[in-house]
Order: structure tokens, then sequence, then C-alpha cells
């Protein structure tokens, strides 16, 4: 006990990786030391180790199985490691051993927020504070969640009255300065945002919140992250409708003009602007990240990869929107191969730098290595499927399964859509 005690000394000190090298001794002496076990987790989630988190974590459920801690620990590292459905599950489980356990009722919360499922959330969250009405991180996920809900008044006097009570929480004014940015008061969360980074240098929501303030001072960009915002706490499911509906537009606009036998220019105007503000949609971080290599600190607050991202990605959208609406005008088979070519590179490289983990990584560098001498090749001897939704799927497939994977399907579906119409 006076050894957990020590190492639960370095853990509230911030010095976990002392704390893991004398877990992870303690457990070579006793591998079925359940509170080693607990610990250690709360270690590995701090050092962003979120795999081995969740391995220790099962270990811990299968020590005390009966212990409802033990599935709300595994619940938060899975949703750290975002392995949504497990969370889920262990949350539950955890609930129905004990419907008093506050760890799993906020993981649970937690859980909810990530779905989008604002009223749960909520609920979870006024649950958790009335078994503890002083609980920090439950107020906050209060907060969240009715600012999910549209509630931004409620949510910021919530906010206001946690950081009067705990006025050094990184967590509430990183929270505080969401709100501020989701009702457009920039200078305000920029403030917030920096007092989170000075709490918690390391804080990565804070220093993500602090890009987008230097982003929305651009009177473009702070309507398109008003929009993002706004689609953010939307379910899933609306996100599609939502986006089908703006694809939607572009298509019925193009069967209209060839209705009413127009030349096919006059649908340019409306197509360009639709497909610019889908790829700043589906790749906002690219485009911004463009867009701050040229502010005076912009570029020095991005990581490098950020840089990359913005200096690769911004030019490869401006030259795919381009090729794409140079083919509408110029009815050329020798743009239009181009215009696929381009589209063929250009997603598996964008959705290589907005994968979150390394084997999506992957999965799209292999997807480039198919598509770069293919593509080449048809470029060249003008060989290949002359259907480029075809191409885009063969190539981008590995997309469905990673971040945003949401735009591959969406453009299928619209591509199908637009097919039956030219049949019709």
């Amino acid at each position: 006990m006076e050894q957990h005690d020590r190492i639960r000394m370095l853990v509230g000190a911030g010095r976990y990786e002392e704390a893991r090298k004398q877990l992870m001794l303690r457990l070579v002496d006793d591998p079925e030391d359940l509170f080693a076990h607990l610990l250690l987790v709360d270690c590995l989630i701090e050092l962003k180790d979120y795999s081995a988190a969740v391995e220790h974590a099962e270990t811990a459920v299968g020590l005390a199985p009966e212990f409802a801690e033990t599935h709300g620990c595994l619940a938060f590292a899975c949703l750290m490691a975002n392995r949504l459905a497990d969370a889920e599950m262990s949350a539950k489980i955890g609930v129905a051993i004990d419907p008093e356990s506050v760890s799993c009722w906020l993981a649970l919360g937690t859980y909810y927020s990530r779905k989008s499922q604002w009223q749960q959330a909520l609920n979870a969250a006024d649950t958790v504070l009335a078994l503890d009405p002083q609980h920090h991180e439950a107020r906050n996920l209060r907060a969240f969640a009715m600012r999910g809900l549209g509630k931004l008044d409620a949510s910021q006097e919530e906010l206001r009255d946690t950081l009067r009570e705990n006025p050094e929480s990184e967590y509430s004014h990183c929270n505080f300065g969401w709100n501020c940015l989701h009702r457009g008061q920039i200078e305000e969360a920029e403030v917030h945002f920096r007092e989170a980074l000075r709490l918690d240098p390391n804080y990565e929501d804070a220093h993500r919140g602090a890009l987008e303030t230097l982003k929305a001072k651009s009177p473009i960009y702070r309507r398109l992250l008003a929009f993002l915002l706004w689609l953010g706490t939307k379910t899933t499911g609306m996100q599609w409708m939502i986006i089908l509906g703006i694809l939607g537009v572009m298509i019925a606009v193009d069967r209209t003009v060839e209705w009413l036998q127009l030349p096919r220019v006059a649908a340019v105007p409306i197509d360009a602007a639709v497909i610019l503000f889908g790829a700043a949609l589906a790749f906002s971080d690219a485009v911004t990240n463009f867009m701050l290599l040229f502010h005076p600190f912009g570029r020095l607050a991005m990581s490098r990869w950020e840089r990359w991202q913005g200096a690769i990605g911004g030019p490869l959208i401006l030259l795919a929107v381009g090729t794409m609406i140079t083919s509408r005008i110029v009815e050329m088979k020798e743009m239009s191969l181009i215009n696929s070519g381009v589209l063929t590179l250009a997603l598996p490289t964008l959705l290589l730098f907005q994968a979150e983990t390394k084997w999506a990584r992957w999965a799209m560098v292999g997807a480039l290595v198919l598509a770069v001498p293919l593509t080449i090749g048809r470029m060249i001897l003008a060989f290949g499927p002359e259907d480029l939704p075809l191409l885009v799927l063969l190539f981008c497939l590995p997309s469905i399964f990673i971040y945003r994977w949401w735009i591959l399907i969406t453009y299928i579906t619209c591509v199908a859509l637009d097919s039956l119409g030219e049949e019709g």
C-alpha cells in the first residue's frame, strides 16, 4: 500500500513516465495487483498509449469483473482508443452492476456526446451530479451537452459557475472557449484557449481551439467555421441529410440545364460554388491549414504534420476543383482524363492527412502506391475505365473505414443518383 501511495504521488505530480515504470516493476512482482493495473491505465492514457491502456483495463476487469469501477476504467480507455462500441458496452455493464457508479455514468455520458446524442449525454451528466453535485467533469459534460442541444446561454452560465469554483481548470477554460467560438466571440475564445494552454501546454483540444481562433479571423473562414460547428452538433444521420441535400443541388442544376437545353456552361457558377463548398467542408483542415501558412503567427502555431497538410492539401484541392470546373466548361476527353487523374491522386492524399491511426495512414499510402502508376498509365495511354466514380472507388475504398469515411459514401451515393438521372 505504501508503494501505491508513492506512485499516486507521482501521478498527482504529472510524472507519468516515472509512475509507469514503477507500476511495471510492481506488476512483475505481482501480475494480479488490481490497483496497479488501474493506476497504470491512468498513466498510459496520459502518455497517449491507448492500446496498452485498454489491455491493462481488460486485465483489471478480468481480475475483478464484479467491481463496477473496473468496467468504468475500461470504458474510458476504449473511449480514448476510439473503440466506441466497446466503451458503451463496458459503461452499461458497470451501471448494471452499480447504478450509483459515478465513473460508469460519466463514461456513458461521454460516449453519448461522442455520438452527438446530446439529450442522453445531458441525462447521464445530471445523474452524475445527483450522485456528486460538485463533480467537475460532469459539469463540463453537462455544459457540452447543452451546447450540442443549442442551449448556448445555459451552457455558458454552467461554465461560468464551474470556473468560479475552479478557475485553474484547463478543461473548463477550453470548453468555455469552444462555447465562445459557437457564439462568434472570437477574441474571448482566444483568451480562454490561451489560459487553458498556460495551465496545460500539451492540451490538444485547446491547441486546436487556439488555431481555430486564428483561422476565424478570416471573414470567409468565420462563416465556414460557423457552419461546421453547427453541423457538428447534429447526429450522423442528420449530417448525411444536409450534405446529400447540398450535393443534390448541384445534380438538380445540371439536370435542369440539360432539360432546358441550355449551354453546359450555364451550370458552372452554381456547380463551382457547391464543389468549392463541398471541398472546404470535407477537407476543412487542409483548407484552413493552407490559409494559416500565410498568417504571421499561424505557421508557428501549427505542428509539422499540419504544415505539410496545408502545403500539400491546399494546392491539391485547388488543382482538383480547378480541373473539375474546367472539364465542365471544356468538353474534351483529354480534360476529363486530367480531372480523373487529379481526383484519383487527390482523394487518398487528402484522406492520408486526415487519418487518425497508423494503419489508416498506411492504407492510404497503399492506395497511392496503386493509384500513381495506374493513373500515369491511363493518362499516357488513355486506357482504363471511363467512369471516374469507379476509378475513385477502386483506389479509395480503404477510406470507408477511417475518419470521415462518410465523404466517400456520400460521393458514391450522389454519383449513383446522378447516373439514374442520366438514364432517365
